[in-house]
């Protein structure tokens, strides 16, 4: 099972592949995984985003303090994300989906 969040211009592109997932767990997902969506249950894959690809923000801080301004390392790139992970592990299929998609959608890449 393919999907994917509406697509438009701008500045993300997310999927999520599952087929693997449910394959090798039997068809049951209610017990191993969080969001069966592209959400980011721990927040790792939104962080990373952000260092690479965040605008420009001004007072910022952190609990208060060092507050200032700040981007990402590329704050005019575009990210496609394609989440092939799941809590109980990581599938190939999934992984390989999510790969076959990248290269059909960006052949340059």
């Amino acid at each position: 099972m393919e999907r994917a969040m509406p697509a438009r211009r701008g500045k993300f592109t997310i999927k999520f592949h599952l087929n693997g997932f449910q394959t090798e767990e039997g068809g049951s997902t209610k017990s191993a995984v969080k969001f069966i969506s592209p959400r980011d249950s721990s927040g790792h894959g939104s962080h990373t985003a952000s260092i690479a690809a965040a605008r420009f923000v001004r007072n910022m801080n952190y609990g208060g303090l060092g507050t200032g301004g700040g981007r990402g390392g590329a704050p005019m790139a575009r990210i496609a994300a394609y989440k092939a992970c799941w809590d109980s592990g990581c599938y190939d299929s999934d992984i390989l989906a999510a790969s076959m998609m990248v290269s059909t959608l960006y052949p340059c890449l």
